[in-house]
């Protein structure tokens, strides 16, 4: 019995090995065939289509405004150990009160913007998922560099944030596996003391830091594979994002 303990624990291991090192093949980001899948899931749909559409269709198709992509942008940067897709934002350079101030329609379009991010989060789980080695979930560095006061007093812009917030909860705790925040001034310590109102069964998964690099970098570095960060968050000089979406 304890012969065939052991050779479970090898057949696990060698099929563990085989997964990293297929994990691992897909992080040269000149590889072909990483490139196709990455775009064939997470790109929209430009095909015509007089039927119904669904929800999730809808959200395909529908071509975000220019000025959401250029102000409020976000990009695959590539995987973990694990296969999980790893997503960057710089939430400190997003001007959520200028969304608000421009009325019921920007805020409507916003919404939208960012149920459409939900959908293509979620769907990149697929780019490496296979039905041994299923991937549900991903892994987030957000980043609050040069987020002001502004943001945050104004009540009108804060409340919208949390409404969103709300709405996409269960996105958020269910496809989420780890987030690390990064250049949290005193600040973004309100932002993230509000997000864990709404969102306080996932902070065990939120590791936050300060704008010290000497303290997070060696974090995101044990988290994640160097080729699969940029240069300014513990990567490798020569990363290139696999895909960008702004």
């Amino acid at each position: 019995m304890k012969n065939v303990y052991i050779l479970e624990i090898i057949i696990v291991t060698i099929q563990v090995s085989l997964f990293i090192t297929e994990v691992y093949s897909y992080q040269k980001l000149e590889d072909p065939e990483l490139l196709e899948r990455v775009h064939k899931i997470l790109n929209t749909t430009t095909e015509k289509n007089t039927s119904p559409k669904s929800r999730a269709e809808e959200l395909d198709t529908w071509r975000v405004p220019e000025y959401l992509l250029k102000n409020y942008p976000y990009y695959l940067s590539g995987f973990d150990y694990e296969g999980r897709p790893i997503w960057i934002a710089q939430w400190g350079k997003f001007n959520l009160k200028k969304i608000v101030q421009d009325g019921k329609e920007s805020q409507e379009l916003f919404s939208k913007y960012v149920e459409k991010t939900a959908r293509i989060l979620r769907k990149s789980g697929q780019i490496l998922s296979t039905p041994e080695h299923p991937v549900n979930e991903a892994a987030f560095i957000l980043d609050f560099a040069d987020l002001n006061f502004e943001q945050i007093a104004d009540i009108e812009t804060v409340s919208y944030a949390l409404k969103l917030a709300q709405l996409y909860a269960d996105d958020i705790i269910g496809g989420t596996n780890k987030v690390v925040v990064v250049n949290v001034n005193h600040v973004a310590q309100l932002a993230v003391r509000l997000a864990k109102m709404v969102l306080g069964s996932v902070f065990h998964k939120i590791d936050v830091f300060g704008s010290n690099k000497a303290q997070w970098i060696p974090q995101l570095r044990r988290l994640f594979p160097p080729e699969s960060l940029p240069e300014e968050y513990g990567g490798e000089k020569a990363h290139k994002p696999l895909f960008i979406y702004g």
